[in-house]
């Protein structure tokens, strides 16, 4: 194309460009709405987005030769970055079966590297909202707009970083000096996402085994967040108490490993070592322990509680080992140890605690005697009961 011909087409464009920029912000934003949505429990690292900027249009005509702003595909784009490489193939495919895939322009940056290219790869998408979206008022405006979603690995993210900063996407713009590093890294990053994959299935298929073991009594796995965790998630009776504990304080069961790590510290801190002296410990005071959490979530420290910790059970056990054997006073340097939240008042918190703790007990033993009581009346009448 004649350089005043291309320079008329370029002006052209961003004309265009300018006057449809609001669509191609909010058909942008609304494409990463739909995918924070979609890939909210996938194991994705972050999703970005961005509309590429009138000096990169202006700059793709140049070197394209560009005569219409339909020519462009990835004006919107979002990206997509994983913890692993092979997590971005899978993603792929819940990513196509929520958008309309323009096959033809899509690509795999892998299969067309020339043996002469560095580069590293990523998965490259042209989306258009699927028809049954654009009769939605939220999408009806950017039914003939693509979107370039970009899936790709952490790794495979800090080379294309890497390279759109420099620009070394073909040997011809490489210095002979860095050529050679650069094949190596390139290799070195393939090699880096293959062993993250390798060590997750091998740290996977552990915590298979463990929960295997563990659904056995008096397990004699060690303590750590992995085994806890495992507990936690599979317990039955763990899992109702703390069901019971929500249900009284009117608060959500929600699981999180920063919990499960801080109930790991507490339960070895106090002597615990394996799964099945937790699992014995639990059987025989699940009884006292529901009636502590109750209590707990009734003081005026406890109310203040926006939620359960899945395996809250287990914690309470740690606090009442810590009263049994120091009251309130070994509870001090214990919460201060341990604390959730290290800025609140732990005496404070510890005579809650404290005060919680010896409610379940009275309660526990109010119980027992109501129990014991009419174990013994059974007991007298069947032993005065005349004999037929």
């Amino acid at each position: 194309m004649p350089q005043d011909i291309r320079a008329k087409s370029s002006d052209r464009i961003l004309k265009e460009y300018n006057r449809r920029l609001k669509v191609f912000t909010d058909a942008t934003d609304a494409a990463a709405r739909l995918l924070n949505r979609v890939l909210l429990n996938q194991p994705i690292n972050s999703i970005t987005s961005r509309v590429k900027a009138a000096e990169s249009v202006r700059k793709k005509v140049a070197d394209k030769g560009y005569s219409s702003l339909a020519d462009f595909t990835d004006i919107c784009g979002v990206r997509v970055i994983t913890y692993f490489a092979d997590d971005a193939e899978k993603l792929a495919e819940v990513i196509s079966s929520v958008f309309r895939i323009d096959r033809e322009n899509s690509r795999d940056v892998l299969d067309r590297m020339s043996a002469n290219q560095f580069g590293y790869r990523s998965i490259h998408l042209i989306g258009y909202f699927s028809k049954r979206r654009t009769i939605l008022d939220e999408y009806k405006n950017f039914a003939d707009v693509p979107v370039e979603i970009q899936v790709r690995s952490i790794l495979q993210d800090a080379w294309a970083e890497i390279e759109h900063d420099r620009g070394y996407k073909t040997s011809d713009g490489v210095p002979l000096s860095v050529r050679r590093r650069l094949a190596r890294l390139a290799g070195l990053l393939e090699l880096g996402d293959s062993e993250f994959e390798q060590i997750r299935n091998r740290i996977n298929a552990e915590k298979t085994e463990m929960l295997r073991k563990i659904k056995f009594r008096n397990s004699p796995v060690l303590i750590d967040k992995d085994s806890l965790g495992a507990f936690v998630l599979s317990s039955s009776e763990l899992k109702r108490l703390d069901g019971a504990i929500g249900k009284a304080a009117r608060l959500p069961v929600i699981y999180s490993d920063s919990f499960i790590e801080t109930f790991v510290a507490r339960l070895k801190d106090v002597g615990f070592s394996t799964i099945g002296e937790i699992e014995k410990d639990l059987h025989n005071k699940i009884a006292v322990v529901r009636r502590f959490g109750v209590a707990w979530f009734q003081t005026e420290r406890g109310k203040k509680g926006q939620l359960v910790p899945r395996g809250f059970g287990l914690s309470l056990l740690a606090l009442m080992a810590v009263l049994d054997a120091g009251g309130e006073v070994a509870m001090v340097g214990f919460l201060k140890k341990h604390a959730f939240n290290k800025k609140l008042d732990q005496t404070d918190t510890a005579q809650h605690l404290a005060a919680a703790y010896k409610q379940a007990k009275e309660m526990w033993s109010d119980v027992d005697t109501v129990r014991q009581s009419k174990k013994l009346t059974r007991k007298t009448k069947e032993a005065t009961r005349p004999p037929r």
